[in-house]
Formats: structure tokens, C-alpha cells, sequence
């Protein structure tokens, strides 16, 4: 007897093998993970750096100031990790109640743009020096209080415990002198105007005892009571623009040339 065994063959596929990532893959992916990286270090240097800056800056200023000063100071840049290498797009300075290159102020407004800050100096001797390549503007006020201590520091030569006050486009100054061997009380009228780079109260007129003199006396006697401003404050590369008198207050602006007369 003949048997036939009939088997059944069943075809099997194969699974295929799963691959990792192929290398250009893992280089995106490492590449995104560092470009990420970076983007956070970005703005964490963005966030931090210009206050930190900010902060030494001020410090460094209130120091310099050799007396009790309200500094306020804010940088700009972008990007921020310029601020490292002491680069600015953009420094705002107010200072409040200090003595700037020897002339007391009340307060005291800089916006300069493309500044330069000497930071190893600055960090490791607490020293500001600074240059800058774009617009600058500068705004200085004096009150009668800060006029009264340059007239101690400068005075007007023969003219004994000045005081001066100001009014609306104009300044008085009262005080002492001798003529004669009699002491009298004098009053000069006046303002302040720019004298080259330079600010000087000009009187125009004057009365002794409460009298006015003659023209041709008084013309003659002014020329000697004239008060001249130092402005050391003035930063290199700035020219003084305008000078004002308002009632209380002497407004000095300055700035680089193309900037305008106002510092607002």
C-alpha cells in the first residue's frame, strides 16, 4: 500500500530589524538641543546684564561724586553679551544732588549713544571712563542754593556774602561792598548767556543803596562783578546749546553737534 504524505509548507516574513537614528539625525537633533541652549543663555544675558552693569556703573559714579549722591543709571544693548566687553548701545545717566566737576548740581541728565565703558578699570578700581561715537545730549540744573555755593567757591572779586536769586529770564545778585570807606548794600540785574564753552552771569544793571547810578558810572562798574560757571562736567566731544534762567533755577543743555538744543 502506498501512502503519500502531503505537507503543507507556510511562508513566514520576517520582521525587519529596527535601525537607530541615522547620523544626520542625531546631528539635527544635537544641533537644535545647542541652538536652544544658546537662546536661553541669550536671554538670561539679556535679562541680567544690563542691570548688573547698571549697578556698577552707579556705584562707581556715587563714589566719584565725593559726597552723597542719588545715581540712576540704565544700559542698553543687543546683544546684551556686548555689555560684557563694555559695549552700549545706549547710556542714560541722572544724577541727583551731586557736585559734578566741581560745580554743585541738583541734578544732571546724559543720554549718549555708542558708548564705550573702560570696564576693567571700572571693576577692579571702581573708575568711570568712557568714550562715545554717537548722539549725545546733556542737561544740568542748578538751584539758587547750588548758584549760592559757586559764588562762595568763585567770587565776584570786592562783593562780600553774595546771594543770589532767580527769577524769570533774570538774575539778582545782592551783597556788601566798601566805597569809600563806607559799606553799602549792592544790587546787580543780570543773566547768564554762553561765552565760548563757558557759562557767565552778565549784569546789566545795578543799584546802590536802592539808587540807581548814571549810565556811564554803572556801564564802567559792571565789567568788574561778572561770575564765571566752570563746566568741567562737560563731557568730551559735547558743546554747550543753551543756557536759561526760570524762576529758581539755572537750565544748562548741551550736546554733539546735530543733536539739538534740548535734553528733555
Amino acid at each position: 500500500m502506498l501512502i503519500i504524505l502531503q505537507a503543507e509548507w507556510s511562508t513566514v516574513t520576517p520582521t525587519p530589524l529596527r535601525r537607530g537614528p541615522t547620523a544626520p539625525i542625531r546631528l539635527l537633533g544635537w544641533l537644535w538641543r545647542a541652538g536652544l541652549f544658546l537662546f536661553f543663555v541669550m536671554i538670561i544675558a539679556q535679562l541680567l546684564l544690563p542691570p548688573v552693569t547698571s549697578s556698577a556703573l552707579e556705584r562707581a559714579i556715587a563714589r566719584g561724586m565725593g559726597e552723597p549722591a542719588e545715581v540712576q543709571v540704565r544700559v542698553r544693548s543687543f546683544p546684551a553679551a556686548e555689555v560684557a566687553i563694555g559695549r552700549l548701545d545706549h547710556l542714560s545717566l541722572v544724577v541727583k544732588n551731586g557736585t559734578v566737576g566741581g560745580l554743585p548740581i541738583s541734578r544732571l541728565e546724559m543720554q549718549a549713544a555708542g558708548v564705550e565703558i573702560d570696564l576693567p578699570r571700572l571693576l577692579q578700581e571702581g573708575r568711570l571712563e568712557f568714550s562715545y561715537g554717537g548722539p549725545g545730549q546733556l542737561k544740568v540744573t542748578l538751584s539758587e542754593a547750588d548758584l549760592d555755593r559757586v559764588l562762595k567757591e568763585y567770587p565776584i572779586s570786592g562783593l562780600v556774602d553774595p546771594v543770589l536769586r532767580l527769577q524769570e529770564g533774570r538774575a539778582v545778585v545782592t551783597g556788601r561792598v566798601t566805597l569809600l570807606g563806607n559799606e553799602l548794600g549792592l544790587k546787580l540785574f543780570g543773566g547768564f548767556r554762553i561765552e565760548g564753552n563757558a557759562v557767565e552771569f552778565v549784569p546789566q544793571n545795578l543799584q546802590v543803596d536802592g539808587y540807581d547810578l548814571g549810565a556811564a558810572v554803572t556801564k564802567k562798574i559792571l565789567s568788574s562783578y561778572r561770575l564765571r560757571l566752570p563746566v568741567e562736567f562737560l563731557p568730551a566731544g559735547m558743546n554747550l546749546r543753551d543756557v536759561r534762567v526760570t524762576p529758581g533755577a539755572l537750565v544748562i543743555t548741551a550736546g554733539t553737534k546735530g543733536t539739538g538744543q534740548q535734553t528733555r
